[in-house]
Order: C-alpha cells, then sequence, then structure tokens
C-alpha cells in the first residue's frame, strides 16, 4: 500500500463496523437537505403517479419520507388524498411535521414514527396507496419490508416506489474511500445502488403478491453544493466509518485533498456569478407502480 494509506490501516476493522452504525445525526441531515433539493421532480413525478392511481382520492401511507416527502407534495397538490407520513426516525417526523406547519399543511397530514420492516401498528388491508421514495435501500430486511408494505396496502391497491439505477457522484466516493483505505471500501451501511437491478426488487415484490405494472427509468440531474459544501455531500455514504477513522488524523482534509482533483471539471457557474457542483451526466432512478391483486 501507498504511505498515505498505512496511518489508516488499524482502523479498518473498526471502520467496517462503524459503516453499519446509524447515520442520520445533525449533520448528515444538513447534508442530506443538500442533495435533496435535487430530488423534488422526483417527488412531483410521484405525488402526480399516485394521484393518477387513484384518482386523486383515497389514503397514501408514506413510508421513509424523511422531512416529509413526496408527503408534503401529495397534501399541497391533491387535498382530496388522506396521507400519512412516516419515517423511522423520530427526529424526521418531527422536522416533516414542522415543515407542514410552516407550509400551511398540518390540518392534512398525519405524522407516525414507523418502521417499513414492523408496521404491526397497521391495519392490514387499511391504505389505498403506499409511497416508498427511496426508502428500500434502507431496510435490513428487504423481504420483511416488502411483505408488511403488502399487508396494510387495500386488495386492488396500488404501491408506488422509485430506486436509484444510477449515480455517478457516489462512485467518485468508492474511489476516494478506496484511496483513503488502501483497498476496495466496504459497502457503506446505506447503499443507494443496492437495488439498481430490476429484480433486486421486482423478486420481492412478486414473491410478497404483488404484481408491477410499469417501471420506467428517469432522469435527474445533480447540483450538490459549493467548494465549501460539496465534499462533505460526498462523505455522507460513509460518515460513521469516517468519523471512526478521524480519531487518528484528521481524514476529512485528506478526503477533501483526493476529491477535488477528480471533479474538477465538473464545476460550473451558477446564477448569482459562484460555482456550483453538477454531475456532468444526469442520474437516473427507477419508477415502479406496483398492484395488490383483488
Amino acid at each position: 500500500r501507498g504511505s498515505n494509506s498505512r496511518p489508516l490501516v488499524r482502523f479498518q476493522h473498526r471502520a467496517l463496523a462503524a459503516s453499519k452504525a446509524p447515520m442520520f445525526h445533525e449533520k448528515v441531515v444538513m447534508l442530506y437537505g443538500l442533495v435533496n433539493q435535487n430530488l423534488i421532480p422526483m417527488w412531483d413525478r410521484v405525488a402526480a403517479t399516485i394521484a393518477e392511481e387513484s384518482s386523486g382520492s383515497g389514503t397514501v401511507l408514506d413510508l421513509a419520507s424523511g422531512p416529509g416527502n413526496p408527503s408534503l407534495q401529495l397534501a399541497a397538490k391533491y387535498p382530496e388524498l388522506k396521507v400519512t407520513c412516516t419515517d423511522a426516525s423520530p427526529d424526521m417526523v418531527d422536522k416533516a411535521k414542522a415543515l407542514a406547519e410552516q407550509k400551511g399543511l398540518a390540518g392534512r397530514l398525519d405524522f407516525k414514527v414507523l418502521d417499513m420492516q414492523d408496521l404491526s401498528s397497521v391495519e392490514t388491508d387499511s391504505f389505498d396507496n403506499v409511497s416508498v421514495c427511496l426508502g428500500f435501500m434502507f431496510p435490513a430486511d428487504l423481504k420483511k419490508s416488502v411483505e408488511e408494505v403488502y399487508r396494510v396496502t387495500k386488495p386492488g391497491g396500488t404501491l408506488v416506489a422509485t430506486v436509484w439505477r444510477s449515480m455517478d457522484w457516489t462512485n467518485v466516493v468508492r474511489e476516494i474511500m478506496g484511496e483513503l483505505l488502501g483497498h476496495p471500501p466496504p459497502t457503506p451501511a446505506i447503499n443507494p445502488m443496492s437495488l439498481r437491478e430490476d429484480e433486486a426488487l421486482d423478486a420481492p415484490l412478486r414473491e410478497a403478491g404483488f404484481e408491477v405494472k410499469t417501471s420506467e427509468a428517469v432522469d435527474i440531474d445533480f447540483r450538490l453544493g459549493d467548494r465549501d459544501t460539496a465534499w462533505q455531500v460526498f462523505t455522507i455514504l460513509n460518515r460513521a466509518m469516517l468519523d471512526e477513522m478521524n480519531e487518528s488524523e484528521d481524514v476529512y482534509a485528506k478526503f477533501r485533498e483526493l476529491f477535488e482533483p477528480k471533479v474538477e471539471t465538473w464545476w460550473e457557474k451558477d446564477g448569482d456569478g459562484g460555482e456550483v457542483l453538477k454531475q456532468p451526466e444526469p442520474g437516473i432512478y427507477r419508477l415502479i407502480v406496483a398492484k395488490k391483486p383483488n
């Protein structure tokens, strides 16, 4: 290994364990917020798809909603839908509540802390629609999660889900982590690409009883902040590991040093005369509509 990786060797086993640690502390939530600004077109598309499938009425269980997306879009644009906004993190649910109040939507939404791996507090066959926008990459037990989603969906009801198919900036993250560690990095605790192959999600859906109605690949642009923040966005998938490694040396400074030459051609001028990091090629997400048979 190169000399730059030697001080990190003794942390590699601890880093692997850290990669499985909970990811959502305040700094990471802020950085995810920067990424989430790019996802508004996705949330709008999911909301429109649910409205189309449900004729704009009925109930929606929004799982893994984070700070309220696409629940807020559904409540704002389709007031006849009765939306329940949920996340496994109480902090995220609190943020969603606060945003709903700011937007004057609090009266149109219910809020619950729910882990999709255990929806035992939700009655069987109780929701006309379920949305899982980028949420199926989080649970450790995907099969159980899909089964739970199927159980709470009404016969004839609809699941609308999105998963990542490609996102070039995460490839750069993997390169940087490999150089820091001196070998290919372990899979991050939250792996956006874990469901990039269609069968990775379609097979559990079919096994649970869903019928996949439509599947579409959709482009989405990524702008990831200025020179002071973009490199930090690139740390979010491995934040727990980097924090553990940082006990020995300023690994974040080294991360930034490796980051800058890899993305030098990605910078473009923004409307205020500054610079913003734009992924050269659009990301691609997959939009899935699945039905529970009558």
